[in-house]
């Protein structure tokens, strides 16, 4: 076992890195770089319109690009890269993408010296690549693991062409997971389900960047303001895991009992285009169009302006369709002790942590949601168009800092090496 406090050095084999939508591995690489460990990316760098963390560049020691091949045809585009992966190295299911990893990646490993491999994946990617260069060199491999297929069948269903892939996919997601010297992933419903596969399946949150997400004192606005920042819509084109329509129905209620909702509330959404052309017929479909904005996807510095702005946070998670989901933007908006409304859900892993920090509250009926606004209006029509914070834990939000994420990769590895 390495001395706790030597430095490591790291090749980080990911399916994405800032500046593209990667802030797990974007953190954890300025945290290690912070802490004197050196960590080479290889990793693609761009994912359509979310290029929103470009303040995390310039952290690894060195960063060369995959270029993950994105076909415009998709499921042709698909099969096309299985058979080319295939024909080029004699295994199922290696793609395009895969070679392309791991040839950057033997390259860095004959020309470096490593102490291990990191690889970080959403479900499958780069895994087979990472599990390859870990056996041809024999370097020790940690796989972090930040989505599932089985977590989210909205997302992920496994029907036509792209679900037969999925299928094949898991056992040998799971053979790669068992040669792993530990495994680590993002809730206690993956833990579970992952366990089984290599019993050092270990919890270490997303969470928030303390530099850029900290308590402030509450602002007076001109409108009660209720914001939500990130995704709606799913890879399949659909909103039902991350529906706003209850908060519509709500907020449509209230008009009906004679609440100025348009006039005193605003409900503000940052979001991807997919995302916004997918909620434009919710909101015209409750006659909202008043109160209901729809802007851009934003970088991850406006987010930690925008937060601060506003009175009430949304987040949308079905925990009825999304299992063991705990996004970034989770751990970003507790840390400003902005109060959070939590729907469609009625509880699970969401609930549990909103309770235990005391930030916020779950809804699935338009009764309980309807009181919590009605009661926000007043408190901030009476306190001077202020909303005072949340009355949350912030010992216990703390725990959940990227730089204390850092320290659980970096005792991890020194621990397991």
């Amino acid at each position: 076992m390495s001395s706790i406090l030597s430095h490591l050095s790291i090749l980080l084999i990911a399916d994405h890195f800032p500046p593209s939508f990667a802030p797990r591995m974007g953190f954890l690489t300025k945290n290690l770089a912070m802490k004197g460990h050196t960590v080479t990316v290889v990793a693609s760098l761009h994912h359509r319109d979310m290029n929103s963390f470009g303040h995390l560049e310039g952290y690894a020691t060195t960063v060369k690009d995959v270029k993950v091949f994105l076909p415009s045809w998709k499921r042709l585009g698909v099969l096309l890269s299985n058979l080319f992966g295939y024909v080029v190295s004699g295994r199922k299911l290696w793609t395009m993408s895969d070679d392309r990893a791991y040839r950057l990646a033997i390259d860095e490993v004959k020309n470096n010296s490593f102490d291990c491999i990191l690889v970080s994946t959403s479900n499958f990617f780069p895994l087979m690549a990472a599990s390859r260069v870990a056996e041809e060199t024999g370097l020790p491999i940690f796989v972090d693991i930040r989505d599932i297929y089985e977590q989210a069948p909205s997302f992920w269903p496994m029907n036509g062409i792209s679900g037969r892939l999925r299928k094949a996919q898991i056992p040998v997601r799971n053979l790669i997971l068992s040669k792993a010297r530990a495994v680590t992933t993002v809730s206690k419903w993956n833990v579970d389900m992952l366990r089984p596969f290599n019993p050092n399946t270990l919890l270490i949150y997303n969470g928030y960047d303390s530099t850029m997400f900290r308590p402030t004192e509450p602002v007076p606005t001109t409108h009660l303001t209720i914001s939500f920042t990130g995704t709606i819509s799913t890879p399949t084109g659909s909103i039902e895991a991350r529906n706003p329509e209850l908060l519509f129905k709500t907020l449509r209620v209230m008009i009906s009992e004679g609440i100025d909702v348009l006039g005193k509330i605003r409900v503000l959404f940052y979001t991807d285009a997919k995302s916004r052309d997918m909620v434009l017929p919710l909101v015209a479909k409750y006659g909202l169009q008043e109160c209901v904005e729809l802007h851009p996807w934003v970088s991850a510095l406006e987010v930690s302006r925008i937060l601060p702005e506003s009175n009430i946070l949304l987040l949308l998670a079905d925990n009825r369709k999304l299992k063991g989901v705990l996004t970034t933007k989770f751990f970003e908006y507790m840390a400003t002790q902005r109060p959070i409304i939590c729907l469609p859900c009625s509880g699970g892993v969401i609930g549990e942590i909103l309770d235990e920090a005391g930030a916020g509250v779950c809804f699935d009926d338009v009764q309980p949601l309807k009181d919590y606004l009605s009661w926000s209006l007043k408190t901030w029509t009476e306190n001077s168009c202020v909303l005072p914070n949340a009355k949350s834990r912030l010992d216990y939000i703390r725990s959940f800092t990227r730089q204390y994420q850092a320290t659980q990769f970096e005792q991890l590895f020194h621990n397991m090496i």
